[in-house]
């Protein structure tokens, strides 16, 4: 497809909605939006006017609501819309997305103050307002209350009907100009053909009903919201349709993509957020519940959650310290009987594997990288290599019977160790080559983390190989 014709649309609903692993994958033949229908007559006998936050939402409806009773006329204050399916679950994602701190931020995480206190507000106006058999009836009982003007405000989807009683406007949010409502429609993507024949109709077709040209004529003929901008800024079109609706929208996409099961995650977060909003269920627990279904844990230095992170990495810091510091025994000549077994560059040797091994717990602290579990494994077999071999080298040199290879191996001690460390270097060059998959497993009361799995088998077998030669080695001493 040209540039120009996906330029036309809007990027924040293409990257929310139409794209899949960084490709974009379709355009929007037409999308939807939940807004807020106000009852304007009732507005105005009170003096009221359209609520652009949700506590003036919840305050003016508590008023007029109170009002209409005294008179003995039953109309209920606000309709959630959270029926007990994927509508239930787009109404609640678009009341979140309503209570960011500002039009530029993203969705706050489901255990962030910000969702926090928009799923007790959404509790709030349940209670204070309505019931649980209004906020979970059906679309045809909430389009019946729109047609009878029997509700003061009501969540719905944007039809176009002759109501008296109702202006449309888009969400409320936490504070005046924050709004929300999640992206729903349907797109549509081409199939894959190397014929060019069906290939080139399939472009013609595609370009046609993705063209601004009929995607205007739908919107002025009330069918649908386009994801074309530039449509809602014709006069034509802004004649007949309420184009301030579309511009004031702030449109969040569910995250499908995001999940490995998009379905199964829904019906998740939505029992976990009905039984907060419905049954009383602890807003800790049920947000908890949410947050494991798709958080990887890691070992982190923040206490928020464990200080186990940071007490590892404290006693890993101060045995260093420690054991640097001890070097300076080598060259105490009161001390020196004590190391006779190795010379000092041995014993320098021996403290730089150690040093190595213990700090690799380094590779363990934050989120798990394909490069993290590859350079967790160089830096133990370098920290191996640094402590074994020097006192290989001791035990082959004082083997009982001498021969030229002994010899030779006592005479060139660096060489010899090079030997080990090239080994070494051919095995840490496997490792720079992506040989690690990240596996998703379950520990600790169904927590997510993450385990570092070999994928190449050539890895696997060099790096047995790397084991072996350190292992064998002290056998094949020839005597």
């Amino acid at each position: 497809m040209p540039k120009e014709h996906i330029d036309m649309y809007d990027k924040n609903v293409l990257s929310q909605s139409c794209v899949y692993k960084n490709k974009l994958v379709g355009l929007p033949i037409y999308t939807d939006y939940q807004v807020l229908y106000s009852n304007k007559i009732l507005l105005s006998q009170y003096n009221k006017t359209v609520p652009k936050t949700w506590e003036e939402l919840y305050n003016t409806a508590k008023y007029i609501v109170g009002e209409e009773k005294k008179k003995g006329n039953e109309i209920y204050g606000y309709n959630g819309l959270l029926q007990d399916n994927e509508v239930g679950v787009c109404s609640v994602y678009s009341f979140l997305f309503s209570y960011r701190n500002s039009v530029a931020d993203a969705m706050p995480k489901i255990t962030s103050k910000e969702a926090i206190n928009g799923l007790k507000m959404i509790k709030k106006i349940k209670d204070g307002l309505a019931s649980n058999d209004i906020f979970l009836s059906s679309l045809e009982l909430g389009y019946e209350l729109i047609l009878t003007g029997k509700i003061l405000f009501t969540n719905f989807f944007y039809y176009i009907f002759n109501n008296p009683y109702y202006e449309i406007t888009a969400y409320p949010g936490v504070k005046e100009g924050i709004s929300g409502s999640t992206i729903i429609g349907n797109n549509i993507a081409m199939g894959y053909t190397t014929d060019e024949e069906r290939k080139n109709a399939t472009i013609i077709a595609y370009s046609y009903l993705t063209s601004k040209e009929l995607q205007k004529e739908f919107v002025i003929n009330k069918y649908i919201f386009s994801s074309i901008p530039s449509i809602y800024q014709e006069n034509e079109v802004c004649s007949k349709v309420n184009c301030n609706l579309y511009n004031s929208i702030q449109p969040f996409g569910r995250p499908t993509f995001n999940v490995d099961d998009y379905d199964a995650f829904s019906d998740h977060f939505r029992v976990n957020v009905f039984d907060y909003i419905f049954r009383n269920k602890s807003l800790n627990e049920v947000l908890r519940n949410i947050d494991d279904y798709t958080r990887v844990y890691y070992i982190s230095l923040d206490t928020e959650e464990t200080v186990i992170g940071l007490v590892s990495i404290i006693v890993v810091s101060v045995l260093t310290f420690f054991m640097t510091i001890s070097l300076i025994f080598l060259y105490l000549k009161k001390y020196k009987p004590i190391f006779k077994f190795l010379t000092s560059d041995f014993w320098i040797l021996e403290y730089l594997g150690n040093v190595i091994v213990l700090n690799n717990i380094w590779t363990e602290i934050g989120k798990r990288t394909t490069f993290l579990c590859d350079l967790n494994r160089i830096l133990i077999i370098v920290g191996i290599t640094c402590n074994i071999v020097p006192i290989l080298h001791k035990l082959i040199i004082s083997f009982p019977v001498q021969n030229n290879i002994i010899k030779w191996i006592n005479d060139h001690k660096y060489i010899f160790i090079s030997i080990f460390f090239l080994i070494d270097l051919m095995t840490c060059t496997i490792f720079l080559i992506p040989s690690y998959n990240l596996k998703k497993d379950k520990y600790d009361e169904d927590k997510i983390y993450e385990t570092c799995i070999i994928s190449s088998k050539y890895a696997k077998a060099i790096l047995i190989f790397n084991i072996i030669v350190k292992i064998v080695n002290p056998q094949i001493i020839p005597k």
